[in-house]
């Protein structure tokens, strides 16, 4: 056998290996964005017209919704401070009523109930900002697959993990220090 390349693999193999995956601008529009984009214009490597979406535009609605997303971690920050308020409420109502029963096992009613209220509270806004991350990435006008499926994901990602880690985080630094109800203090 000779040093040449080999006859069934031809030389131009390599290349075309290397060409699988097209660099973002050769994309192809989505099809979303080709059937609501508001103009045409010529594609510079391609040559061929192609829909357009301005980008002053297009940041203008990234910066639309990421209101949007910061708006919403604000809700959750809400919603634990409710839950926490809550269970003060729940503890301090089963003090007052005089009953030993109720007096001796307030603190793990109230703790027993915030946590379903939380449990729901996560459960609820976990599908709501999914919704809201797909609406606002369709809205937001991304030109390809690609790029629609990135600004989705750090929606996703954002909300997920800010709704989940909100009440640990509360737990692991706050419960400990402001947690005390009716004077008791740790030792």
């Amino acid at each position: 056998m000779g040093g040449g390349p080999c006859p069934r693999f031809p030389a131009s193999q390599p290349h075309w290996l290397l060409c699988l995956s097209f660099p973002g601008s050769q994309e192809r529009p989505r099809p979303e964005f080709a059937a609501m984009a508001p103009c045409m214009e010529q594609n510079p490597i391609t040559g061929v017209k192609e829909p357009y979406f301005p980008d002053r535009d297009r940041l203008s609605r990234i910066l639309t919704g990421s209101m949007a997303i910061i708006l919403m971690l604000c809700v959750v920050m809400i919603f634990l401070v409710s839950v926490i308020m809550y269970r003060g409420i729940v503890s301090t109502m089963m003090y007052r009523t005089g009953n030993s029963l109720l007096v001796s096992q307030a603190g793990n009613i109230a703790n027993v109930s915030s946590c379903m209220v939380n449990l729901v509270l996560i459960l609820l806004m976990s599908q709501v900002y999914t919704s809201l991350a797909e609406k606002l990435t369709r809205w937001e006008m991304h030109r390809t697959q690609t790029q629609h499926e990135d600004a989705f994901t750090f929606k996703v990602f954002i909300f997920q993990f800010v709704n989940f880690y909100s009440s640990p985080f509360y737990v692991a630094f706050f419960k400990g220090r402001c947690g005390n109800t009716h004077g008791v203090v740790p030792r």
